[in-house]
């Protein structure tokens, strides 16, 4: 009878258990995690060190002018290939060589 007892008692406990973990294993709902992303996003935005007006502004004319260097520097080389490849073709039909 003792026995039975135990294995009742275990049998009850096992099930206690794992009712406790599927409920821990259990997802809160949308809400609550929507609620918990921006909490997250707020507590990581204070650790986040912003750059003055002045750095700002220097960095971003920086990025200007790189970017403009280099658009005239590609459309330079475009040219450039460009007016080769054309004399090329004309050289090729002047000798009378057809490709």
């Amino acid at each position: 009878m003792a026995e039975l007892n135990e294995k009742s008692q275990n049998d009850t406990e096992k099930v206690s258990s794992e009712k406790n973990v599927k409920k821990k294993n259990k997802k809160p709902n949308i809400f609550q995690r929507i609620g918990k992303f921006f909490r997250e996003c707020k507590s990581e935005m204070k650790k986040v060190t912003w750059l003055s007006g002045k750095e700002t502004f220097k960095s971003s004319v920086i990025v200007v002018v790189v970017t403009l260097a280099l658009c005239v520097a590609i459309g330079l080389i475009d040219t450039a290939l460009e007016y080769g490849v054309v004399g090329l073709r004309d050289l090729t039909i002047h000798l009378g060589l057809n490709f």
